[in-house]
């Protein structure tokens, strides 16, 4: 064999073992992007530098981390006007005039309400929040007033980002999320979504153990959870999150809660309540613009199921937004109950005063509402308090 034909053989096996070189490596790499842990971080590049920066995804032109920071954690005022209409017994519309303020610091929240019928001034109807329970006033009552325990956290802190989800972040704690991957526990279980174009995502199961992740609960502004979180993804087969389902147990025993589509445009919420009850609700960003369609459902233990379905819509201010609730109609299995519409704003504010003014202590003296004793009587609840009513006052308002 001469020197030029050894030289070109030599060449080949190079080629050859270039080659394979670069089948192995390609190999290796479409291996290692079908691991669920590589594909979840992937995904989650993708939802944290394009989805949640993107205007166009979750709300039209609403700032998601403007929205936890100024609103859910923040001071706020509310005006507008609720009327009622199309109501069973009721030949007439009602309306009311609605001032009130919430305050995430104080953790407390009260409304006052003119309620009007026609031309009658019906009196105002007070409504005070504070931790877990709802109060109620009505002038005409006297010093009456009730109370409605719900076990709910009405004051829970949204995520409050504190800085950018950027490239620069991500490089700075690259130590932290190699280590974070490597403790939380992945379960691929073998579940698919497909779309109607064809588009399959995968669903993966990921728990957090408690303890873990210091640094992501640090950018969400909360306080490292108590207790394993759990969270599921599905993700595409380009690595793009599809759904995320939340498991609310710990914060709320029996809820959970899902972000749906890859612009994130639905919400899903459903709610299991003691003695074979449950609510649930969805909501939807309409494709129109600023509005989101919505509707409620729940499903009581005695067979009767109470229904709201409508839609909002929304403009953005210097001070916050307007919205309007249009077309809500609130439904007792298939009868219809009334009509609702509410036109209003919610603004920004600055520190507000006692927002419940100083009545915690006669609170304590509130008559306590059973919700299923309401629920079941109605008319007879309603009678009680009318009997309640001072005529006179009323006359001479």
């Amino acid at each position: 064999m001469g020197k030029k034909e050894s030289r070109i053989k030599k060449r080949y096996i190079a080629l050859i073992i270039v080659l394979c070189l670069l089948v192995a490596g390609t190999v290796f790499v479409l291996q290692q992007l079908k691991k669920p842990s590589n594909r979840l971080l992937l995904a989650t590049l993708h939802f944290a530098q394009e989805t949640i920066p993107n205007h166009n995804y979750f709300l039209y032109d609403v700032d998601i981390m403007e929205l936890c920071t100024d609103y859910f954690n923040g001071e706020t005022v509310v005006s507008g006007r609720l009327g009622l209409s199309e109501m069973k017994k009721v030949r007439s519309s009602t309306y009311v005039d609605v001032q009130g303020v919430r305050s995430f610091s104080q953790k407390a929240m009260s409304v006052k309400s003119d309620v009007s019928l026609l031309w009658f001034e019906m009196g105002q109807l007070n409504t005070y929040i504070d931790d877990d329970t709802v109060y109620f006033e009505m002038p005409l009552l006297g010093d009456e007033g009730y109370a409605f325990p719900t076990d709910l956290d009405m004051f829970t802190k949204a995520p409050d980002f504190t800085s950018d989800i950027s490239q620069e972040w991500f490089s700075e704690h690259a130590t932290d999320i190699v280590n974070f991957m490597g403790k939380v526990t992945i379960d691929d279980v073998g579940k698919t979504l497909v779309d109607e174009d064809g588009t399959i995502s995968d669903k993966y199961v990921i728990t957090i153990p408690q303890g873990c992740g210091d640094f992501i609960w640090e950018l969400l502004g909360v306080e490292s959870p108590e207790y394993d979180v759990v969270v599921s993804e599905y993700v595409t087969r380009d690595n793009h999150v599809r759904r995320i389902e939340f498991d609310l147990e710990h914060a709320m025993p029996g809820a959970n809660m899902a972000l749906d589509g890859l612009d994130m445009g639905t919400m899903y919420f459903y709610y299991e309540l003691p003695e074979n009850e449950s609510m649930s609700m969805t909501m939807v960003r309409n494709p129109v613009g600023n509005q989101i369609d919505f509707n409620t459902e729940y499903n009581a233990n005695n067979g009767s199921k109470l229904t709201t379905e409508g839609y909002m819509t929304w403009e953005n201010t210097e001070v916050g937004f307007d919205f309007k609730i249009k077309d809500m109609y609130v439904k007792k299995d298939d009868d219809k109950l009334a009509k609702v519409y509410f036109v209003g704003s919610v603004d920004k504010s600055d520190r507000l005063a006692d927002v419940l003014e100083g009545k915690q202590e006669i609170f304590e003296d509130y008559e306590v509402l059973d919700w299923r004793a309401l629920r079941d009587d109605v008319d007879g609840t309603t009678a009680a308090i009318m009997s309640k009513i001072n005529i006179k006052t009323f006359l001479e308002n």
